[in-house]
């Protein structure tokens, strides 16, 4: 299975922010994503929802802004060749034309006047031709520009997933092992819970913290790794949220009866 990558969608997404014009552009993305993966899924390509949060946040983060820039850009330009007019030009090119020769000839020849006028006109034509020109020019050269810039964050997404992947794998087993010896020092949950949310409350921490929060020591193989600040905020978060699901797990298989305990516990304290 091949998942969409920024570069494979950017032509289309960005041929949509373009026709949303004062749209909101994080809505528009918001949108794009959807139909994408409704498309993928009547194509009966499954992807996982996560995939296309994380594409969809890295779009809204770093590509719209990029976007805005050469959106101002496109519609300065495009806003000059709306009051740009032909007309004036060839008008403007076929009167300097004829004042011209008027005045050099101080009225003599009146029989060049209409000729030159004609050749003024296509010159001014001209003009109003080349500026067009050169103005789609900047615009496809701004595009390029914004094409690139997504394609060096496509290939740094790409070499996080990678990285990511390697890491997920690596730091699934130790979190395995680390869930293991917390989970099976706690035999009744609401302990585990008591003590859980009193670790995950204080976290971040660092050494000192953690010696003076006296944090249970039924969490310190678990907590330890966050001591040293080689896990982000949201890898701590990640963590802590696999732990509960892992727990829920293992209390259920304990006691097939442990969900609908949870639910009632979590409705008591609710009210």
């Amino acid at each position: 299975m091949s998942y969409p990558t920024l570069a494979s969608i950017t032509p289309d997404l960005v041929a949509r922010l373009e026709e949303a014009d004062q749209r909101d552009h994080k809505r528009v993305v918001t949108d794009f994503f959807v139909e994408l993966a409704q498309k993928n899924e009547m194509l009966h390509q499954k992807v996982e929802p996560r995939f296309y949060h994380a594409l969809s946040s890295a779009v809204k983060s770093e590509v719209i802004p990029l976007f805005e820039r050469y959106e101002g850009i496109r519609k300065g330009i495009l806003e000059k060749q709306g009051e740009r007019s032909i007309v004036r030009y060839a008008g403007v090119g076929a009167g300097v034309c004829m004042l011209g020769e008027l005045l050099l000839t101080r009225g003599r020849g009146l029989a060049l006047a209409l000729p030159l006028g004609i050749i003024g006109a296509f010159v001014g034509t001209a003009i109003y031709g080349l500026k067009q020109v050169v103005d789609n020019a900047n615009i496809s050269l701004a595009k390029q520009r914004l094409l690139g810039n997504i394609e060096g964050l496509n290939t740094r997404l790409l070499v996080d997933q990678e990285y990511a992947k390697y890491r997920e794998g690596k730091e699934g087993e130790l979190f395995q092992a680390e869930a293991v010896e917390v989970l099976g020092q706690y035999d009744l949950p609401n302990a585990f819970w008591r003590d859980y949310l009193k670790v995950r409350d204080v976290d971040p921490v660092c050494k000192e913290d953690a010696r003076e929060s006296q944090l249970p020591p039924q969490f310190t193989a678990f907590y330890t790794p966050h001591l040293d600040g080689s896990f982000s905020d949201e890898a701590r978060k990640h963590r802590f949220n696999q732990l509960a699901f892992r727990a829920y797990e293992v209390f259920t298989a304990k006691d097939a009866d442990y969900p609908k305990k949870y639910a009632r516990e979590v409705t008591r304290v609710d009210r």
